[in-house]
Order: structure tokens, then C-alpha cells, then sequence
């Protein structure tokens, strides 16, 4: 059997202690022309017959991103993350149900969050909406993320919640 023409499909699939450490240097030229694909445009460039119903992770990932003018990179954390993807498929045409992320857990090793986005699967510009939540954290938090990027630092403040709602396409 080739399993380019067979279909895989999973019923539930787990990522267990998840340490994800994802690093970008924006002193290196990208190309002006690649376009990043979104998650729908990626699934529908798989040639294989995937189909998992359900995949959970949980752990931590840690993204750092240099910045050109920058020695120090700065730095966004998800610690403690429980995450679940629904209706993750790549079937051309068999998507009609939007795939979604949820995740929940430490913001920065220290804030709680939770967060879902829905990917529309059939849409030409692959849309999706997202819906956020950060809780009672220290301001000076973000200084990780904020001084290597734009040489600003935060000396106090508090939020006890934050909320964004979205909805974006290509």
C-alpha cells in the first residue's frame, strides 16, 4: 500500500512534555517574496490523506526573536500549556468543519491565559478567528519582549485582564 493514496486517519493523538524553543533572526534577509502559508493553506498542500479527530499537547514553548538592530533577542513563553486541535484534516474538500486550537495555561511563566482560534477550512482567503484572554500579570513582564524589540522597559503596572477578539484572512 502507498500511503500517499491510502487514508491515515487517527482518532486521538497526545504530545506529552512538549518543550518547544523556537528562535528567528531578523538580521537574516528573508525573502520578499516567499509568502508565509496559514494552517488551512499548509493542510491543503499535503499530499497525504490525513485525518486526526482530535491531538493534545501539553508543555511548554518558548519563542525568541532577534531583532536587526538588536544583541539580545527578545522573548514570549506559553508554560504549563494544555492545548487540543479538533478536525485537523488535509482531504481536499472533505473539511467541512473549522479546525480549532485551544490552549490554556502560563503566559510568560506567570499569567494565566487561554486562547482559540477557528481556522476556516473552505475559505479562499483562509480566514480565522481568534479569541484571547490574559489574566492578573505584572506589566514588567513583558519588558522580555518589549526591550530587545523597541527599547522601551515597564518599570510597574498590573493588568488584571486583557481581552482580544479578531478575525483575519489573507
Amino acid at each position: 500500500k502507498r500511503l500517499d493514496k491510502e487514508l491515515c486517519e487517527i482518532e486521538k493523538a497526545s504530545i506529552h512534555q512538549l518543550d518547544a524553543h523556537i528562535y528567528r533572526d531578523k538580521g537574516i534577509p528573508f525573502p520578499m517574496t516567499q509568502v508565509r502559508a496559514l494552517p488551512q493553506s499548509m493542510l491543503r498542500g499535503v499530499d497525504i490523506p490525513l485525518k486526526v479527530d482530535s491531538l493534545e499537547m501539553g508543555g511548554d514553548i518558548t519563542y525568541q526573536e532577534k531583532a536587526m538592530r538588536s544583541n539580545v533577542a527578545s522573548e514570549i513563553s506559553f508554560n504549563q500549556l494544555d492545548a487540543s486541535l479538533t478536525n485537523f484534516n488535509s482531504i481536499k474538500g472533505d473539511s467541512k468543519e473549522s479546525m480549532i486550537l485551544r490552549a490554556r495555561g502560563k503566559f510568560m511563566n506567570a499569567a494565566e491565559f487561554k486562547a482559540s482560534v477557528r481556522f476556516d477550512m473552505n475559505h479562499p482567503k483562509d480566514q480565522f478567528m481568534f479569541t484571547g484572554e490574559v489574566k492578573n500579570f505584572d506589566l514588567y513582564l513583558l519588558n522580555k519582549i518589549l526591550n530587545p524589540l523597541v527599547n522601551l522597559n515597564i518599570k510597574s503596572g498590573y493588568r488584571s485582564e486583557e481581552r482580544r477578539v479578531g478575525k483575519e484572512c489573507r
